[in-house]
């Protein structure tokens, strides 16, 4: 009897049914394959049946003790028991065995388990390995029919994958015990964890925090000159006198001092990686990485696409694209101009699985979020074999009185993959002019901003700079990142860090600065790629993590109680800054009330303890400066753009209107 064990039910199901007649058996809890008569069985796991737990009881560090244990012993798992009592007795019965599990790190380490734990054997080469992208009859039949003894490459492949469990349990109940012992030496107990990659990832994080914390958000005046419907962006000056001195000097008309126009291609993109679907489909669909993997792997596994953990942007060569094609224009009509044409390929490889594509099967009744990832993923596709689009960019140079106006405009004038995939270009029209003519101004402004701190980090924009930086895996950095949400570390879609994350940073830097390292975490990286390929030695890599760990975790205890109280400092800052919508913003004594703020509190009017001049939001506490020089007067008219009152400041030599928001008008 020939075994093969897949990695979920759903596959297993599949396997059986393209490879010959199948029937269903019931066991126990669980169900498996029979195939032509029970010539073959098809059996499934349910993802990993085995997980790293301590070898002995206790909170002590540092722990090298880790054993391998059934996943169903842990609560809520107890269904996986039944898959695990198959393998077992069917594994006794099989003359050949073939691994069918997801072609990958983890489907090589979970194949690898049920042949060492649930059957008994360890050699891999003599064991048969399966090798496919899609769920597809057709490709799981071919599969199955050039199914061959497991090669170096699939070796170096569950060694890599053993190597990241044993290092990353190594190295996160390690730090995650020091961080909690350290906590613990201040007499109070909160659970806190870091890790191999979460630790770095982290730290990326709090750099950006402390940058935006740090930067000096000056104030600034800005001229802009409204012609028509357009606006003319004008100098930014620092100086308010300045500022003003030139605003009143402005008089209309605006000449045209020059028009420049620019043209260039964008090339079609290339089929999606993993890496690439999560950053565009954060973009286009506000999902997180860890959700459009999840979507993407239930299209997979009902046949709809090809395997998602993938770091390829390059189509198999011997796929035949035109019956894709075909298929999808049933539902995208402009897909049948694109038979025959060549597609556009990434740089990115990747040995074990192509670029992501569809398979040609089309979604019926499914979730929407299904529905949106697909469809994304059949645009980038089908967009890759589209053509070159084309952009103009114009800028108009204009002469006001003396000051230099810009207007710059941008426009697609040849669509070409863009009307198959949304690929969020700016289109910003501009006047017709040319050079000489002479534009009525409407209007004038001065607006009085601020320079803007560096951008907080997105999830999909962390997500490339973890794939740049060589952080964790294509499969695990979504992961990594929803564990930091859920450690209370960060916060929100534009990522802040919390003091508590910020405070974990600072104390491990403090005791042992390698422990959130990059460079480290990258060094490892390399040499987990170097044991797949066959160039490292599994067990020498381990060693030298652990004596890497072992120096680290001895920094860390000499530490340990500065640490506990650094760590105790954030999480009670943590804990003070949780704010609650029932308390509402009481009036500030002694402020003249101007206007509703963005967050819904009443912005006061106010004076400093010096006599400066300024406004304040009740709710939010946000700032904003006002005139120092001449008399004030709140009106009773607001702002055409906010809800805040309109200011007059009258001088000897001058007399204007001002929103505190929005600036002069």
């Amino acid at each position: 009897m020939i075994l093969i064990i897949s990695e979920k039910p759903k596959a297993a199901k599949k396997i059986a049914d393209a490879i010959g007649n199948m029937r269903t058996v019931k066991s126990g809890d669980s169900y498996y394959y029979e195939v032509d008569g029970g010539s073959i069985v098809v059996a499934p796991a349910v993802g990993h049946l085995y997980g790293l737990v301590p070898g002995k009881e206790g909170w002590d560090y540092p722990i090298f003790n880790a054993v391998w244990k059934p996943t169903y012993r842990n609560k809520g798992f107890e269904y996986a028991k039944s898959y695990v009592q198959n393998l077992k007795e069917l594994g006794k019965q099989a003359d050949e065995i073939i691994v069918a599990t997801d072609y990958d790190i983890e489907g090589a380490v979970i194949g690898y388990n049920i042949i060492k734990l649930a059957v008994g054997k360890t050699d891999l080469k003599r064991i048969k390995r399966m090798k496919f992208s899609t769920l597809t009859p057709q490709e799981l039949l071919r599969s199955f029919k050039q199914a061959h003894l497991h090669n170096p490459f699939e070796i170096g492949m569950a060694n890599a994958g053993l190597l990241r469990h044993y290092m990353d349990w190594f190295w996160g109940i390690n730090l995650s015990r020091a961080l909690t012992q350290s906590y613990k030496t201040t007499g109070s107990f909160k659970v806190l964890s870091t890790g191999r990659v979460q630790g770095p990832t982290l730290k990326i994080l709090v750099e950006r925090e402390k940058e935006i914390q740090k930067f000096d958000s000056k104030f600034f005046y800005k001229l802009f000159a409204n012609i028509d419907k357009f606006q003319a962006d004008g100098p930014e000056v620092e100086d308010v006198k300045k500022a003003l001195e030139v605003f009143l000097s402005l008089k209309s008309p605006a000449k045209v001092v020059d028009v420049i126009k620019t043209q260039k291609t964008i090339k079609p993109p290339p089929p999606f990686n993993l890496t690439d679907l999560q950053i565009e489909s954060n973009r286009v669909l506000k999902y997180t990485p860890k959700k459009t993997l999840e979507l993407a792997q239930k299209l997979y596994e009902d046949g709809l696409i090809s395997y998602p953990r993938t770091s390829s942007q390059k189509l198999p060569k011997e796929l035949d694209t035109k019956p894709i094609l075909e298929k999808l224009s049933k539902v995208y009509p402009f897909a049948l101009k694109l038979i025959g044409k060549k597609y556009t390929e990434g740089d990115k490889t990747d040995p074990a699985h192509p670029a992501i594509y569809p398979t040609g099967q089309l979604p019926r009744d499914r979730d929407p979020a299904e529905m949106k990832v697909f469809d994304l993923i059949a645009r980038r596709f089908m967009a890759s074999f589209s053509t070159i689009a084309k952009r103009e960019s114009t800028k108009i140079i204009l002469d006001i009185s003396g000051t230099t106006f810009t207007m710059i405009g941008r426009k697609t004038i040849t669509k070409g993959f863009t009307a198959i995939y949304p690929a969020g270009l700016e289109e910003k029209e501009v006047p017709p002019v040319k050079k000489g003519d002479g534009l009525i101004v409407r209007d004038f402004e001065l607006r009085r901003e601020q320079k803007r701190p560096p951008k907080r980090y997105t999830a999909a924009g962390l997500l490339k700079t973890m794939d740049k930086l060589n952080l964790g895996t294509k499969a695990t950095r979504a992961n990594i990142i929803q564990t930091l949400y859920d450690r209370g570390y960060i916060e929100g879609k534009s990522i802040r860090v919390l003091s508590l994350g910020i405070g974990v940073i600072d104390s491990l830097e403090v005791a042992a600065p390698d422990i959130v390292s990059v460079e480290l975490t990258r060094k490892f990286e390399s040499k987990m790629e170097e044991v797949h390929e066959g160039k490292q030695d599994m067990q020498t890599v381990l060693e030298e993590s652990k004596s890497e760990l072992l120096d680290l975790l001895r920094k860390f205890k000499l530490a340990e109680k500065s640490v506990g109280a650094s760590l105790k400092l954030s999480v009670s800052t943590t804990g003070s800054t949780t704010t609650t919508t029932s308390s509402k913003p009481k009036a500030i004594p002694g402020g003249k009330y101007m206007g509703d703020c963005a967050c819904g509190a009443k912005i006061y009017a106010l004076k400093s303890r010096n006599d400066k001049k300024y406004a304040r939001c009740s709710g939010c506490d946000k700032t904003w400066g006002l005139p120092q020089r001449g008399t004030m007067k709140i009106l009773k008219d607001k702002c055409s753009k906010c809800k805040i009152k309109l200011v007059e400041i009258t001088r000897k030599d001058a007399k204007f209107k001002l929103c505190v928001e929005h600036g002069f008008s």
